[in-house]
């Protein structure tokens, strides 16, 4: 090849039909069936759980709701608003 012809050579496959519309159309479609398959795969494998979440008596207790509702009448009212809060 000559010098120059392949630079000719390369501008002839640049604008064959891909349009930078066609490019946009193609990549926002490309991303949207690449979302679809996401959603499906997360639809599917969240579907039925792996397991049951227990947790472990002595690390969690049951929390009383709401705050402060379990202390005594005769608590005085600092410990009372700081258990609130």
């Amino acid at each position: 090849m000559k010098p120059v012809a392949w630079i000719t050579h390369l501008a002839r496959f640049r604008f064959t039909g891909l349009k930078r519309s066609h490019i946009a159309l193609t990549t926002i479609a490309l991303l949207l069936v690449l979302d679809l398959g996401r959603s499906i795969n997360a639809r599917v494998g969240y579907a039925i759980p792996v397991s049951v979440w227990q947790t472990n008596p002595a690390v969690y207790a049951d929390l009383t709701w709401p705050p402060g509702a379990d202390l005594p009448a005769n608590t005085p009212l600092g410990v009372r608003v700081y258990a609130r809060r």
